[in-house]
């Protein structure tokens, strides 16, 4: 194929096949086994240049595109090449390609390239502009690599503050915010996380460059400050040392990007010094050390409408409070789901402890034994997404209802996931009778999950679950069946993980539309099983589940 795609290209270009010795010599491309050298010439508005062009080939990728480093140093600095002097033509993960246009695609890649590499300076900056983080992230002139050192929750116009974590926090050192119902629940996710942090300084200088190279002096960084800002600078670093503080700025998109001095702590030579105590502030300010460059970092946008709009593509409205009582193995596997559906508020009510004997069919693993469930979902709700609001209650559900009429006042779904039906009956009650208007979902399952049962209620139809409840005519088996492990052991119900997963699959689709208003009459929703598995076992059905299917759903009105 290659030699297709040299005889096409040799139609508009000088080009020649380079050999693995010569490939070897160009840093950038030692990997590469396949590179075409192109010589072309680039309109200017100063005339025409002459620019040298690598083309690289490799199994089932796009070609790629170079251009070499002698050219671009008479060209630089241009939109859409990379530190590796890769030109930018499209993203190649999105493109399927046939192995036959390829020939095709390399002169078209070609012409597309000589574009990037002719654009105008008038044009420059606003492309500059919009991608302004990958220039501002390039290495410029040996300096350290850039990196993403911090976060950024900015939400309002409130005064920017600062906290640095004592150890680095997923490669991230900094945080920068400002006060809001947003970073209060991040630093309580970092609380239950015991994440450790302390406050420094922050000064936002005044950056308006818009065209690279961005490698920035120590000197040259101090004339973006204000004089107020260079003496709570001075101030700050002889008080507290060059890492109490840091630089930002805000960019035309409203990104932060920034430098510190931390690294940059000079070491005074003896002969200097002359027996002069030098602060730090006269140490960076030495002519050996005042044009150093600073090191610059870039910070990542972790606040709640950046994140939907990456992931959704719009805001997502998550103003719902769900309350899931009972975090058993299906408890825990159901609200594992529930996660994905977007809500506000979780109240987790749970009394026990995560036992080894359950951990087979639970959502929580072996390094969380012993630990209260819902201190454990908490943690995982909090690591997937830090800005919702998590309430927990170790106690049993009976003694909080005793202890408190308004419980599930801010609640706007109620999950009860026990398996105990006098529970399910005190619950029902303790709704009728304090008037609470929000709808139940109560799910259960019978033995080897030839059966799960969900009872959708609406607050008019409280009374008609209750009786349902109390005398259920929808079971699968027509007897219950536990297993005892040991004489004195408590009693437990069989059922696998795969058939859990099954069931909550099928349920899951009810379940979303209930949240999403779809549902609008109580319901009871009817899961078989493996009925054959059933049969096998030698446990007999109910008449209602005779000539059912295996795996399939039933839906009645209440």
């Amino acid at each position: 194929m290659i030699d297709e795609i040299i005889n096409e290209i040799s139609k508009t270009e000088n080009c020649r096949i380079l050999s693995l010795d010569e490939i070897r010599k160009i840093s950038h491309l030692k990997k590469n086994k396949n590179v075409i050298e192109i010589n072309t010439d680039l309109s200017s508005e100063s005339g025409y240049i002459s620019v040298v062009l690598y083309l690289t080939l490799e199994n089932a990728e796009l070609p790629k595109l170079y251009v070499n480093e002698d050219s671009y140093e008479l060209i630089k600095f241009i939109p859409h090449v990379n530190q590796d002097f890769s030109i930018c033509i499209v993203e190649d993960e999105s493109i399927s390609f046939h192995e036959s246009n390829l020939p095709r695609i390399a002169t078209y890649f070609i012409h597309k390239a000589k574009e990037i590499l002719s654009i105008k300076n008038v044009d420059k900056v606003s492309e500059f502009e919009d991608e302004f983080k990958a220039y501002w992230e390039i290495q410029y002139n040996g300096e350290k690599a850039i990196y993403e050192a911090g976060m950024v929750l900015i939400t309002n116009d409130a005064p920017i503050k600062c906290v640095r974590f004592t150890y680095n926090f997923n490669f991230f050192t900094f945080l920068l915010y400002t006060d809001s119902e947003e970073s209060s629940r991040l630093f309580n996710f970092f609380d239950v996380r015991k994440i450790k942090y302390y406050e420094i300084e922050a000064i936002e200088a005044t950056y308006d460059k818009a065209v690279p190279p961005f490698d920035l002096s120590f000197t040259e960084s101090i004339k973006l400050l204000s004089a107020e800002q260079i003496n709570i600078l001075r101030k700050k670093i002889n008080k507290e040392g060059l890492d109490s503080v840091i630089l930002f700025f805000r960019n035309n998109k409203n990104e932060c990007y920034g430098w510190w001095y931390e690294e940059f702590i000079p070491k005074i030579n003896p002969k200097i010094v002359k027996g002069h105590t030098y602060s730090n502030w006269e140490k960076i300010n030495l002519p050996l050390y005042k044009n150093s460059k600073v090191r610059r970092i870039s910070f990542s946008n972790i606040g709640k409408k950046r994140l939907d709009v990456r992931t959704a593509g719009q805001l997502i409205d998550d103003d719902k409070k769900v309350c899931i009582i009972g975090l058993g193995s299906i408890g825990s596997q159901l609200l594992h789901l529930l996660t994905k559906i977007s809500f506000n508020q979780y109240k987790l009510v749970d009394h026990d402890l995560l036992k080894v004997e359950n951990i087979a069919r639970h959502q929580y693993g072996f390094s969380e034994i012993n630990k209260f469930k819902v201190d454990i979902a908490e943690r995982n709700i909090l690591e997937k997404n830090p800005f919702v609001k998590v309430l927990t209650y170790n106690k049993s559900i009976v003694n909080l209802l005793n202890e408190n009429t308004s419980f599930f006042e801010n609640d706007d779904f109620i999950f009860i996931v026990l398996g105990i039906t006098r529970y399910e009956i005190f619950i029902l009650d303790y709704l009728i009778k304090n008037g609470i208007n929000k709808p139940v979902i109560i799910i259960w399952v019978e033995a080897y999950l030839s059966g799960g049962q969900m009872i959708f209620s609406h607050p008019n139809d409280f009374s008609k679950a209750k009786q349902l409840v109390s005398n259920f005519q929808y079971r699968v088996l027509d007897e219950e069946v536990y297993l005892k492990e040991g004489s004195c052991q408590g009693t437990y119900m069989p059922y696998s993980m795969e058939h859990i997963n099954l069931y909550l699959s099928s349920i899951f689709v009810e379940i979303y539309k209930i949240i999403s208003r779809q549902q609008n009459y109580s319901t009871i929703f009817t899961w078989f099983g493996d009925l054959d598995f059933v049969k096998a076992k030698n446990l007999k059905l109910t008449t209602f589940a005779q000539n059912k299917e295996s795996f399939s759903l039933h839906k009645t009105n209440i």
